[in-house]
């Protein structure tokens, strides 16, 4: 299969005071396209730093990072949010939703950014995804409006829509119950079979490791095990 996502060498330091804090310690890994993975481990183990890294939010101490035979850590600010724009969707723990759009109008948000569709089409894919993730029927509710579990397929909604090549999510259940957090990991892995996207989740929830093909264990900024299953 296409390794879509290379990593090697990466090393992220931070200077605290006196004390330079090695976040994550020359890993190399890739990432096969339609992967299921969850970088996993206790906090300060570097698998947010990675994530992070490979949405081009971070940038490593050393290291590079090929996307689609790209090395994102060599692209200009504007290169970088092209990327974002154009290959990635984001999960976020906090969902960062826009509390004065309402459900519809913060999944269009994705393609407005992007520019390339006209108003009808831009509607049309958003009421098609609502419909996909069961939350058409809450098109004109804002956020505040909402629970966590429909805020939390909004933005997944918001993700998806664009049809990104990658999604990165960040610990995406950890304000969910177990019911709603187990709905969202059956939507997102539905999406994964269908539409063959590769979904990179930074997380120690036992759900998502459960779901996922494969587990990489990280501890103090290193690679410890890599699970395939």
């Amino acid at each position: 299969m296409d390794k879509n996502i290379i990593i090697k060498n990466l090393s992220k330091e931070y200077v605290m005071g006196k004390v330079i804090v090695k976040a994550v310690n020359n890993i190399d890994l890739d990432f096969e396209k339609g992967e299921f993975t969850v970088l996993a481990g206790p906090s300060g183990s570097g698998k947010t730093t990675v994530l992070n890294a490979i949405g081009g939010m971070d940038d490593p101490t050393n290291g590079k990072i090929l996307v689609d035979n790209v090395n994102i850590c060599e692209l200009s600010n504007s290169e970088i949010s092209d990327f974002r724009k154009d290959k990635l969707g984001f999960i976020f723990q906090q969902y960062n939703l826009i509390p004065v759009l309402t459900a519809f109008e913060n999944i269009r948000f994705s393609l407005d950014i992007m520019k390339k569709l006209s108003k009808k089409e831009k509607a049309i894919k958003v009421e098609q995804i609502m419909e996909e993730m069961d939350i058409l029927e809450y098109k004109k509710h804002r956020p505040d409006e909402l629970s966590g579990g429909q805020q939390q397929r909004v933005a997944v909604a918001r993700a998806l829509v664009k049809d990104p090549e990658i999604i990165l999510a960040d610990e995406p259940t950890a304000n969910l119950d177990s019911k709603t957090g187990e709905t969202i990991l059956q939507l997102m892995k539905r999406m994964n079979v269908e539409k063959n996207i590769t979904f990179i989740f930074s997380s120690h929830d036992k759900r998502i490791i459960e779901f996922a093909k494969r587990v990489v264990w990280l501890e103090d900024g290193k690679i410890k095990n890599i699970e395939n299953r």
